[in-house]
């Protein structure tokens, strides 16, 4: 009898069992299906506020710093404008100006008229023509000539110190000139059967411009001078933020991911501002000539800036990349688990008796703090070194490998299975 009371007992359990499987199921379908909650407390509100915080920052500051190295620093501003003048759609645009400003001035019509005798007046107009023609053509050849690109940085370099000299000292003549380019063309045609135009003088502005004349320019010393001084400022607040979101995050493993994207994607919004303000200052000039010349001075012009977007991506790649490694990624603990194991083996091999050393203990226990403190010093000395190149920013990368796997080949541990002696 018993047997079979404990029989019946059995089935009533397997039932009893059967039954909670099935509300288990049912209760975790409906969980899955359910939309999950995400629980979002202060500390991810801030880390998340503050992020978005500096990624904005980040893109005025990335102008100021190409702003403040273009205009400030003469030889910056040579190399970058210096290159302008090689392109032939800025050469077409200085020999159309040319051409136009001497036959403005100089009335080419009746000096052919003087010249041919009454029956022949009926010429003065095509042969007025063909000389203008030839002279287009004439300071075409001057202006693609090394001798005027010499003149060009020239002019340049002076117009350059003219205006720092007001935007520091707010003093001195308010007037850039650059007549010395139209000198030069006048100067050259003497050679040329094209003299009785040169001989004839361009006024004496033709190549001035007025800075307190210029509604644009006016306000523009006063800003210059704060350049240097805002891209400390906005550095400074653009790693702040990043330290404090990192430091406030309760992951921050995947906030320095973010970070490391976010940075590249601020260099996209960048992109699209140049994009915006290429549309509204070059669409507006109606003459093909000047506008082509206008967009081939533009891309001159911002090519640093374009490098230097292209090294805070890398850099932005960089930090992403240190993150993710840092994580709990399948992949990525296989990668790290890996390179200490090899480096822990490599210690014992060359140094068997550095594991038990004092210092080396202590440095274990602080690891964390030890990679943190590397890591605020890369990012210190990135800093220091803006603008970076991106010769600047490789050297610094490989010298921050360099230290951190040093450490690591100090502090790592084997996960190896020991064997027995």
């Amino acid at each position: 009898m018993a047997n079979i009371s404990d029989q019946g007992r059995i089935k009533e359990l397997e039932s009893e069992v059967a039954k909670l499987t099935t509300q288990v199921e049912t209760l975790k379908l409906a969980t899955e299906a359910a939309p999950k909650r995400t629980r979002w407390g202060w500390r991810t509100n801030l880390s998340t506020a503050l992020l978005a915080l500096a990624l904005i920052v980040i893109v005025p500051t990335g102008m100021v710093i190409w702003l403040n190295r273009t205009v400030l620093q003469p030889s910056d501003y040579i190399k970058t404008v210096g290159p302008v003048i090689q392109a032939p759609e800025v050469q077409l645009a200085i020999q159309k100006t040319a051409t136009d400003q001497l036959f403005a001035h100089v009335d080419v019509n009746s000096l052919v008229s003087n010249a041919l005798p009454p029956q022949a007046q009926f010429l003065a107009g095509p042969i007025s023509s063909q000389v203008k023609t030839y002279t287009n053509t004439t300071i075409g050849t001057i202006v693609a000539s090394p001798q005027f690109a010499k003149v060009w940085i020239a002019a340049n370099t002076q117009a350059q110190a003219t205006f720092v000299n007001i935007a520091k000292n707010s003093n001195g003549s308010p007037d850039i000139d650059i007549s010395r380019v139209y000198t030069f063309i006048s100067a050259q045609l003497q050679d040329t059967p094209l003299s009785i135009i040169a001989n004839r003088p361009l006024p004496a502005n033709i190549g001035s411009i007025n800075i307190a004349t210029v509604p644009a320019l006016q306000t523009i010393p006063h800003y210059v001078t704060l350049l240097n001084t805002w891209r400390w400022l906005l550095i400074g607040l653009v790693v702040v933020l990043l330290a404090l979101a990192i430091g406030v995050s309760k992951k921050r493993r995947r906030t320095t991911v973010q970070t490391g994207i976010g940075i590249i994607f601020a260099g996209v919004v960048t992109l699209a501002v140049i994009r915006i303000g290429r549309a509204a200052m070059i669409d507006p000039i109606s003459d093909p000539i000047y506008r082509n010349a206008a967009v081939s001075v533009w891309h001159t012009i911002l090519t640093p800036f374009f490098w230097q977007l292209g090294v805070m991506a890398l850099l932005g790649a960089v930090i992403a990349l240190v993150g993710w490694l840092a994580g709990p990624g399948k992949v990525a603990t296989t990668v790290r688990t890996g390179s200490e194991n090899l480096l822990a083996s490599g210690r014992v091999a060359l140094l068997p008796t550095l594991s038990e050393n004092t210092a080396v203990v202590w440095m274990r226990r602080h690891r964390l703090a030890l990679r943190w403190t590397v890591l605020v010093l890369t990012v210190v000395t990135l800093g220091l070194f803006v603008p970076l190149s991106v010769v600047k920013l490789i050297v610094i990368l490989v010298i921050a490998l360099i230290v951190f796997l040093g450490l690591e080949f100090v502090i790592a541990d084997s996960n190896l299975p020991k064997t027995a002696a």
